[in-house]
């Protein structure tokens, strides 16, 4: 199944961004590591979410990328659904990461980033020596309209600028720690969606950078 997907993918990301995974990327929101394995067959399963997400970069319909499940369809056994993780940590490697908890939080950020003793796993991509990561859940909808859904987790690495291209980003303003997507170009920096205003300057500071989300 795996493979079908990736050779879907292959074929629609070279009919309309002439094979640019970067861009793929930059349009969906998905990592440009992990699309690279779902076009090597090298992931065991992909949630919806991503292909939503994948096929709104491509700006194609899901069904060309996957087959949705119908309606009242059966659920997964749960045996296949190990059998599935143990292949996807196998092949893309996985590391144990704090988890911090659900934002938007109003709890103090020094408090926030200190989290408690949950974990989580997380695909090994990338992964330096001595990095701060992290995951915090998204808690409410302020991203679906960039592709990802209340629910998701997302792992952050520790950052306090902001690279150039977008990236999701998780941010402190008006005492609220909560994930935007920023975009940068040269010195200008868009965020998505706008940050409540509250009544003075939008100002806001940059606690985490993105690195792998939908696990």
């Amino acid at each position: 199944m795996a493979e079908a997907v990736g050779k879907r993918l292959k074929r629609l990301l070279d009919e309309k961004l002439d094979g640019n995974q970067s861009e793929l990327a930059r349009r969906s929101g998905v990592d440009r590591a992990y699309i690279s394995q779902i076009i090597g067959g090298r992931t065991a399963d992909m949630r919806l979410e991503t292909a939503h997400a994948l096929a709104r970069g491509l700006g194609v319909p899901v069904s060309q990328l996957i087959d949705e499940a119908p309606a009242g369809s059966q659920p997964p056994d749960p045996e296949a659904l190990l059998r599935n993780l143990s292949h996807w940590v196998r092949e893309m490697g996985a590391k144990d990461v704090r988890y911090l908890g659900s934002v938007p939080t109003s709890k103090p950020a020094p408090e926030f980033l200190r989290g408690n003793s949950e974990h989580v796993m997380a695909p090994q991509i990338e992964w330096k020596e001595g990095l701060n990561v992290f995951a915090v859940k998204v808690g409410d909808a302020s991203l679906e309209e960039s592709g990802i859904a209340e629910g998701t987790t997302v792992v952050l690495e520790s950052a306090t600028t902001v690279d150039e291209g977008q990236g999701v980003y998780l941010v402190l303003h008006g005492g609220v720690v909560m994930l935007r997507i920023l975009s940068r170009t040269g010195e200008r920096i868009s965020v998505t969606p706008p940050l409540p205003d509250a009544g003075g300057p939008i100002e806001y500071t940059v606690l985490g950078r993105g690195r792998w989300r939908d696990i």
